[in-house]
C-alpha cells in the first residue's frame, strides 16, 4: 500500500480520523474481503468448531457447539469488535 501510495504515510490522526468517519464502510469492507476470500476459493465458509486441539469421543454440553452457541459467539464477537473500535476512539480523543 505505501508503494501505490508512492510512500505517503499517514499518522494516527489520520487512521483514527478515517475509523471514526467511516465505521459502517470498515465494517462493510470486512464482509467483502471475507466473500471475496469465498469467491476466489481461498476459503470455503463452512463453520468448523473444534473444542481443543483433539477430537475426543464424548460428547458433553460444555464441549459440543450447535448453530445457537455459533451464532451467540458471533454476536460476542461483534459487540467485542465494537467495543475495541470505541476504545481506540477514546484513545483519539485522549491524545
Amino acid at each position: 500500500m505505501q508503494w501505490l501510495l508512492e510512500a505517503i504515510c499517514p499518522n494516527y490522526h489520520s487512521i483514527a480520523d478515517f475509523r471514526k468517519d467511516n465505521p459502517k464502510a470498515l465494517k462493510q469492507l470486512f464482509k467483502l474481503f471475507v466473500s471475496f476470500l469465498k469467491n476466489a476459493d481461498l476459503i470455503t465458509g463452512e463453520t468448523i468448531a473444534i473444542d481443543g486441539t483433539k477430537s475426543r469421543a464424548h460428547n458433553s454440553k460444555k464441549s459440543n457447539y450447535n448453530q445457537r452457541k455459533i451464532d451467540k459467539h458471533k454476536e460476542y464477537i461483534e459487540l467485542k469488535t465494537q467495543e475495541y473500535l470505541n476504545e481506540l476512539d477514546k484513545n483519539d480523543v485522549k491524545e
